[in-house]
């Protein structure tokens, strides 16, 4: 009966060994993966401060004005393409669809 007794008690004693180390190992692992986490945090972060560093400098007025300045047609309307009356609009319209207006009289 004692050598039964003690054959259980180091079967138990092994196993209870065998979960404590499985269970460090796990926590172990887990603290590893939280780490790395962390990392990956703290550096995506970094990236997004940068970024935003990025956009600030891109967008910043100046650098707007002279890319439009460089870039797009843009200038205020002369006096010549300024429409005085409908008459006129309306033949500026019929300039621009190519529609060209007849000069004369038709007689029935």
């Amino acid at each position: 009966m004692n050598r039964l007794f003690l054959a259980l008690a180091l079967i138990v004693a092994a196993v209870a060994i065998i979960a404590v180390y499985e269970s460090e190992r796990r926590y172990d692992a887990a603290e590893d993966h939280a780490l790395k986490l962390e990392r990956e945090i703290a550096a995506t972060r970094r990236e997004i401060h940068v970024l935003d560093v990025e956009w600030s400098y891109l967008t910043r007025p100046e650098r707007l004005q002279q890319l439009a300045e460089a870039h797009l047609p843009l200038a205020p309307a002369s006096a010549v393409r300024m429409i005085g009356s409908d008459v006129d609009l309306q033949a500026a319209l019929d300039a621009m669809s190519g529609v060209e207006v007849a000069k004369g009289t038709v007689e029935p």
